[in-house]
């Protein structure tokens, strides 16, 4: 089986990571081998393989592409593609959940910040982000896209965030694409002076079990559950069955960057 690990800024998310290493377990138990496939410098695929996994690989994205030009199964992790199997957490609900959250502790002035707004999961979540804000009778703000200038995600975040506020946002919270993006708004307004959660509140997304992102309020995601119906999908799609998606809940995890206001 050959597994292609989705890119934001250059680089490869730990959240797709860590679904790798859960699908990998997953399908070896099966008796499948399982390998990161290879490209050429010019972009040709090199690794053969029964079925292509695709984490968090976007269409635009050239290595798509290759995989498609196999006609070989492919499975989409993360996106949710209708003509390929697929499996997804459920981004709507969780931009809402999240944003619920912030309202639910008093905030009222809050940003969604993301790194492409124009991307399908990153649109899914800033709509829902708008629909709870509009459910309770506030004002929803446009989209803050992080620039891409160092291809480091928390740097790159931290870096925007600073901008706005010297520039005059005054913000009560903020919902972000990603636990690396909260990270680095909650620096920025640490080092403005701003005090999270006191000030700030700062909701992440992913739920990644590592110690850099357990001290933040996130949505989660199920990794092991994901990795389970993605080793199914990949199952069925070599034996030819129908194509289909399947679509996974997510929950808020508390943290220590969100407090009710007093």
């Amino acid at each position: 089986m050959g597994v292609i690990l989705g890119l934001e800024f250059g680089t490869i998310s730990p959240f797709a990571l860590k679904v790798y290493e859960a699908l990998k377990i997953e399908l070896e138990r099966q008796g499948y081998r399982v390998t990161r496939v290879k490209f050429s410098p010019e972009g040709e695929m090199l690794t053969a393989a029964k079925a292509y996994v695709g984490i968090g690989l976007h269409p635009d994205d050239p290595r798509y592409h290759q995989a498609q030009a196999r006609q070989t199964p492919y499975i989409s992790v993360g996106d949710v593609l209708e003509d390929h199997f697929w499996v997804a957490s459920n981004d709507e609900h969780g931009g809402y959940l999240a944003t619920d959250h912030l309202i639910k502790n008093g905030c009222r002035l809050i940003y969604f910040v993301c790194l492409h707004s124009n991307h399908a999961v990153s649109h899914m979540r800033y709509q829902s982000y708008r629909r709870a804000l509009y459910e309770s009778g506030f004002i929803p703000y446009e989209a803050i896209e992080i620039n891409l200038d160092t291809g480091l995600p928390a740097l790159d975040s931290y870096r925007r965030i600073r901008e706005l506020l010297v520039l005059g946002i005054k913000p009560d919270a903020f919902v972000t694409f990603s636990d690396i993006v909260a990270t680095g708004v909650s620096m920025a307004l640490a080092d403005n002076g701003m005090r999270v959660p006191d000030d700030v509140q700062v909701v992440g997304y992913d739920g990644i079990d590592d110690d850099r992102y357990q001290y933040l309020t996130t949505i989660r995601q199920n990794i092991y559950s994901i990795a389970v119906q993605a080793a199914e999908l990949v199952m069925e799609a070599i034996k030819s069955f129908p194509v289909r998606g399947c679509g996974l809940d997510v929950f808020l995890r508390p943290g220590q960057t969100t407090c009710v206001k007093r």
